[in-house]
This record gives structure tokens, sequence and C-alpha cells, in this order.
């Protein structure tokens, strides 16, 4: 069962079996898949359907700006699912954890609308993070979780602005008003965002390299995952009044940092 398609044409023609009165062990050996399998579709309620939340893939505005946010400040990962009803199985999550309400907000709705999901999903308090947004998704997960930036190009060239704009709501800063950094340790990441500025925008950015400081955390020094990191810039008050203008930034507090604002 290799793609999600795939799961789903098995899951509904072991409905059909089950409809005749087949058991799990036969529809199993019928379908050349496990009798667990079976048995988490028809005895736990694990339907793919529920399981995969189904994503829309194609070209979108919303799907664009989730990818943004899964190459920057978003967890994309699966676990374990608990309790003995769920042995076997696992979780699939795309998650945000972040300081700005608006942010968080922001993904929920864009998110919603990849997975066709009327309700936004609840945003919890954390101790070390203000908010905290929990999504399920195989299917999204399966697309996102090996961050290829060549599969999701036709859809950030597609809607360029949304994903530049998820990126600088994650890892992005206002060093002064008229100069903005997106700080990230993939350079090639930061290369494309490049190109895009330049291409769709008309908007000069450079990119410099800096060696990596420990952090602190509660007191608590943390040593750097990476020596080194890049720092994409947008140097002269033109350019950023162009990327406020056709890109711009979800979060309240680096637009006023900016100190003046356009609707993109």
């Amino acid at each position: 069962m290799d793609s999600p398609q795939k799961r789903i044409e098995l899951f509904n023609q072991a409905t059909a079996l089950r409809e005749k009165g087949i058991g799990y062990r036969q529809v199993a050996r019928i379908l050349g898949i496990s009798r667990n399998t079976v048995a988490s579709w028809f005895y736990y309620g694990k339907s793919p359907y529920t399981n995969l939340n189904i994503a829309n893939l194609s070209p979108s505005p919303a799907l664009s700006y989730v990818i943004g946010v899964a190459l920057g400040d978003g967890c994309v990962y699966k676990t374990k699912a608990r309790g003995e009803a769920a042995k076997g199985c696992y979780e699939y999550h795309v998650n945000l954890a972040v300081n700005d309400r608006e942010f968080v907000d922001e993904f929920n709705t864009r998110i919603c609308k990849v997975v066709g999901r009327e309700k936004p999903y609840p945003v919890f308090r954390g101790s070390t993070t203000k908010y905290i947004l929990h999504t399920y998704s195989r299917h999204l997960y399966e697309f996102l979780c090996d961050k290829d930036i060549e599969k999701f190009k036709p859809i950030i060239e597609s809607y360029p602005a949304e994903f530049i704009r998820a990126l600088f709501d994650s890892d992005g800063s206002v060093l002064k008003p008229n100069q903005l950094a997106l700080t990230n340790s993939d350079i090639f990441l930061l290369r494309f965002v490049r190109d895009l500025l330049a291409e769709y925008f008309g908007i000069k950015a450079t990119i410099i390299s800096q060696k990596a400081k420990r952090g602190n955390i509660k007191g608590r020094e943390v040593k750097p995952t990476k020596d080194f990191y890049y720092q994409l810039r947008i140097n002269s008050k033109g350019d950023v009044e162009k990327y406020m203008k056709f890109v711009g930034f979800t979060i309240r507090r680096k637009r006023e940092k900016v100190g003046f604002e356009y609707s993109p």
C-alpha cells in the first residue's frame, strides 16, 4: 500500500468483501494485506479516509503557504499512536508552535483549506511557546515530509508571495526599518527565495554566512546544531517597500517594526 489512493482502493474492496460476510482473515488473504490492517479498518474504526485526511495538492495560495511553514517553523513528523487498540498504527502530524497568535491563526486557516476541514483546529497554550497547533493528515504528511523543493516548485511558482510570506513569518526578522532578513541553515532554500524575489517582484536580495552562536533558553546554554547559518537580506528602502507591497508579514509586530504597511 504505497500511496493514499492505493490504500483507499483496497479499503473499498475490503468493504465490499465484508458486506458479503467474508471474515477478516479471508479478506486479508484475498487482497494480499495483513489481517491486522483489516482489523484496524473494521474493528477499531481506523479507515484510511479518517487517517489520511485527504489533502488537495493542486496549486493554491493555501498550499503554497503551508509548504513555506513546513520549511520554516512547522514540524512534520509521525508518532506511534497510543493505546492497545491502536497498536501498530501511527499518527501523522503537521504542527506549528510559536509565540504569535496571528501566525497560528493564519496557518490554521490555510491548512484547513488544504485538507477540506470546515472548523479550525483547536489552538493550545504551551509552556515554552505561547500557541501550539496540532493538525493530522497522513496524505499531507507524506507530501511534505521529504521537504523536496523540486516537487514543490510548480505550487510555489504559481503562488510565490504566499510561500515567501510563510518563510518570513517563520524565520524572518526586521533588522531595521529598511532592512529585512531571512535566516536558515539551508543555503539552497535561500538561493531559491532570492531568485523568486528577483524574478516575480523585482526585489534584490543578498545572502551572507555567519558563524552560529550558542543560545540561551531559561538560563540554560544551548549549543547550535549547525556551525554556520545563512541570512538572506533585503537591504534598500525601495526593495523593502516592494516586499511589503507584494509579500508582507502576517505577524503584526514585524509589520510595526518596518514602520509602514501595505496589504498584499
